[in-house]
């Protein structure tokens, strides 16, 4: 289970899958026995107002807590998953990358895994691997 918190500043959130293809390439790979079948779940998390930050906000609304509280039980409840945070991603890009490794940081009983792809507003302390390879 994977969940993708998308760039809000790059169309909608289904845009950067259909501009790379990425359905036709986890479908060759999931036939290739290259990687095991699984559910990405990508929502569309903008507000009128713009990016909600993926934060509780009482201006943009409650982002946080429908992603744990509500999303993650949902797609638990409604489809074939093994429900533990074992079991479970996140990942995002640029802002969505920044939503990825708060909510794993705030959430480790819900995410087991996060990657963040070109994340944005995490402050110089949060290094990428190529730049610094041992974490440090």
């Amino acid at each position: 289970m994977i969940y993708i918190l998308p760039n809000p500043f790059d169309g909608s959130y289904r845009s950067h899958f259909t501009k790379s293809e990425a359905q036709s390439v986890f479908d060759k790979a999931i036939a290739t026995g290259s990687i095991g079948p699984f559910i990405l779940v990508s929502v569309d998390m903008t507000t009128p107002l713009g990016c909600s930050w993926y934060v509780n906000s009482p201006v943009t609304g409650n982002w946080e807590d429908f992603m744990v509280q509500e999303l993650v039980p949902y797609i638990d409840g409604n489809f074939r998953t093994l429900p533990d945070r074992d079991s479970r991603a996140i990942t995002g890009i640029f802002m969505g990358g920044y939503g990825a490794i708060r909510l794993a940081m705030r959430h480790p009983d819900v995410f087991g895994s996060v990657y963040a792809m070109h994340q944005v507003g995490t402050g110089p302390e949060c290094r990428s691997w190529t730049r610094d390879p041992i974490g440090i």
